[in-house]
């Protein structure tokens, strides 16, 4: 059986212990250490968006230019076979080995190709903005691709071949 009496406590063996008014924390440090380990939190977790949100970015950057670099090497290909050059402001045309007309136009937020009467291909995506140039022996292109407010700009001027 225990008698409780002041500060002490005593029990019906004899023994106990003396409760001192120094154990324990008082409501001003328990307050102020779960501010401290609030603010820290908050540090860390803003620390750890900021990281994600980079991180994403330099992914976008890296996906934007692969995009890119495939779609400029394919192009490449076609206007050094191709001849007979023409652009219209969303399209660009030309003719390749076989006289068969290949066409390139704007589709939305896409760059689509055409090989003759045949069904479209898309070729590239997340386009922003694409200018076609084009003079009897090549053909310029320009794109901006956009995504996630990240932005590439790539170009490319290529002249057809002359086989003589």
């Amino acid at each position: 059986m225990h008698y409780a009496h002041g500060l002490s406590v005593y029990t019906k063996s004899g023994r106990g212990r003396i409760l001192s008014a120094e154990s324990g924390f008082t409501l001003v440090e328990v307050l102020v250490s779960s501010m401290i380990t609030a603010l820290l939190a908050i540090l860390l977790l803003t620390s750890y968006i900021q990281t994600v949100k980079y991180t994403q970015r330099v992914k976008d950057v890296a996906l934007l230019e692969a995009e890119g670099r495939a779609f400029f090497s394919y192009i490449e290909g076609e206007i050094h076979k191709g001849h007979g050059f023409g652009h219209t402001s969303s399209k660009m045309y030309f003719w390749d080995y076989a006289n068969n007309m290949i066409t390139y136009e704007i589709w939305g937020s896409k760059i689509r190709r055409q090989l003759g009467s045949e069904g479209f291909v898309v070729m590239l995506t997340f386009v922003r903005s694409v200018t076609f140039d084009t003079n009897k022996n090549g053909a310029s292109v320009l794109v901006t691709l956009e995504r996630n407010h990240v932005q590439w700009q790539g170009s490319i001027f290529l002249a057809s071949r002359i086989n003589e």
